[in-house]
């Protein structure tokens, strides 16, 4: 029997694993609200800029110019207000292009960088589990737990994986639209039905536009300018859950095609047997190195270059040739490494 002790050395990963990934979250914790006070920041002075240009040269008043700035920068385009001045359709060009190849940019890279969040936690808590799993098969043997992972359900079909996840959303952006259709009802007044307000609300949040004029008054281009800063962020938001959704549905998928060839080995087909051949060359065996390096690359998880450059650096560790590493020589590397590095640091 396993002590209490025994038992959490096996089923926990060691502090410094831990610390890895927390360090982690944290970094990117901290970048992202870098990221999002950029964008904001950008995006204020974009349309504060184009609010006070509007002002003061169209003389249009404050809450037209704001509402006129933000529904360009949202490319909505109504076509309710236009600029007149030969030098305010001058201004208006660049104030377009400023807003979807940078402000919109932005907003892109940001989703992106989320993506990339949510791909390396999956990999870092993955490796975490694994070096779990082999720490209980060198401590205490491969009788005391299994050294590979167990066997994994399938997963979910798409229409319910994504249903059951994106029903929270869902709803959320649906009242959200059933109530701005309330607001822009109150604002504009009887002269306004629910389901135009509504149709007005949805080509809005969707960016379509279509030439619409179904408000008039300063208080509804109000409710419509506060209306599209929100729903920009809820779309935004929404679209960063949907991919971290799909990426975390992606990475559930490839696991159980791997982990399934075991009794199903569907992968091993016309092509991945030439590349296989290709690999071993004539008449070789495979030996489990050469399988490894075609999967990775057949299976796109890592590119062939990176492989071969990763297998150049195996053999500078080796440095007495014996086709293996001891961490003697790993301790080694790390060390003039570290010097290295320090040595840059003051330099």
């Amino acid at each position: 029997m396993q002590s209490k002790q025994q038992r959490l050395l096996v089923e926990e990963p060691s502090a410094d694993e831990e610390l890895a990934l927390a360090e982690f979250w944290r970094s990117r914790l901290q970048l992202h609200a870098f990221e999002i006070a950029w964008l904001v920041l950008l995006a204020a002075v974009h349309l504060s800029l184009g609010a006070v240009t509007y002002m003061l040269v169209e003389k249009w008043t404050l809450g037209s110019s704001i509402y006129f700035s933000i529904v360009t920068l949202a490319t909505v385009g109504y076509g309710d207000l236009a600029p007149t001045l030969p030098g305010t359709k001058v201004f208006t060009i660049v104030y377009i292009l400023i807003a979807v190849f940078f402000v919109l940019g932005h907003i892109t890279g940001l989703l992106e960088s989320f993506q990339q969040t949510q791909e390396k936690l999956l990999g870092m808590k993955e490796e975490l589990e694994s070096l779990r799993r082999e720490r209980r098969r060198t401590q205490y043997g491969t009788g005391h737990g299994p050294a590979t992972p167990p066997p994994l359900n399938e997963p979910v079909s798409a229409w319910r994986f994504y249903i059951v996840n994106l029903g929270l959303w869902t709803a959320v952006m649906v009242t959200w639209l059933c109530a701005s259709a309330a607001f822009f009802c109150a604002a504009e007044g009887p002269k306004l039905g629910y389901l135009d307000a509504l149709f007005f609300a949805v080509i809005t949040l969707t960016t379509v536009g279509y030439g619409a004029s179904e408000i008039s008054t300063p208080a509804a281009h109000g409710w419509c300018s506060a209306f599209i800063l929100i729903s920009l962020i809820l779309v935004t938001a929404a679209t960063a859950n949907f991919s971290a959704m799909r990426t975390r549905r992606n990475w559930e998928l490839h696991r159980y095609v791997v982990a399934s060839q075991k009794s199903n080995a569907t992968m091993l087909d016309a092509a991945l047997l030439r590349k296989l051949e290709v690999y071993a060359g004539e008449d070789k065996d495979i030996d489990r190195l050469t399988f490894l390096t075609a999967m990775l690359a057949h299976l796109e998880i890592a590119p062939r270059t990176d492989i071969q450059l990763l297998m150049e650096y195996f053999e500078v560790l080796d440095k007495d040739g014996s086709g293996t590493l001891s961490l003697r020589e790993l301790k080694e590397e790390h060390q003039r490494v570290s010097r290295s590095t320090q040595q840059l640091q003051l330099a």
